[in-house]
């Protein structure tokens, strides 16, 4: 989009389709029971939700994986410039078709999650997801210039397929356990042991 219609009409699109989605939100309509409010610090509520991930040892693994692969993402989001762009003197059109390979894969992952977890269960489904994810990843090291280039895209939207698999999994999983009073916090937590770890991966290969 940013080499058909230039950067600021690109960023313009974008804000636009945030409004909508934003609008869209608004008008869900859902008749929710009161909620019991929490008392304490957030200090406190902070430390519940991440005793609750320690403690179930499922979410614990998931929390773990979750983060190498977050480090594995921090190193990518450096990486890939510095290879495809610097390097393999990608285009800008071409760089960002090569990158959403993978929001292809994860449109793929959406549909099959709900059949793959209800056929296999949500244990397999679970570590099958998480495996394949890495696994699929692979090939692209033999990203190359000429054809090899293609490898890129493939690996790309497989491993994104898988992905999505996993985290649908996972998230099904945690709500379901979880006591409704605390989803919020154990989200939170997950979120935060998670994603944390991103910025770690960039500041790796800055180093």
């Amino acid at each position: 989009m940013v080499a058909a219609v230039t950067a600021p009409f690109a960023l313009l699109a974008d804000a636009v389709a945030y409004l909508v989605s934003a609008a869209l939100l608004s008008r869900v309509r859902a008749a929710e029971p009161a909620r019991e409010v929490r008392q304490g610090t957030l200090r406190a509520q902070v430390a519940e939700g991440l005793t609750f991930v320690a403690r179930e040892p499922v979410l614990r693994r998931v929390a773990a994986g979750g983060a190498l692969t977050r480090l594995a993402f921090g190193v990518c989001a450096v990486g890939y410039p510095l290879y495809l762009a610097v390097e393999l003197r990608v285009d800008a059109a071409l760089y960002g078709l090569l990158l959403s390979a993978s929001a292809v894969g994860a449109l793929g992952g959406a549909a099959l999650a709900d059949r793959l977890t209800r056929r296999y269960g949500v244990g397999p489904t679970l570590y099958g997801s998480a495996l394949l994810t890495t696994a699929l990843h692979l090939p692209a090291i033999a990203t190359g210039p000429g054809w090899r280039l293609l490898i890129f895209p493939v690996a790309s939207a497989l491993a994104g397929v898988a992905a999505t698999v996993f985290n649908v999994a996972q998230l099904s999983y945690r709500q379901r356990i979880t006591p409704e009073r605390m989803l919020g916090r154990v989200n939170a937590s997950m979120r935060f042991l998670m994603w944390g770890a991103t910025p770690l991966g960039g500041l790796a290969v800055a180093e």
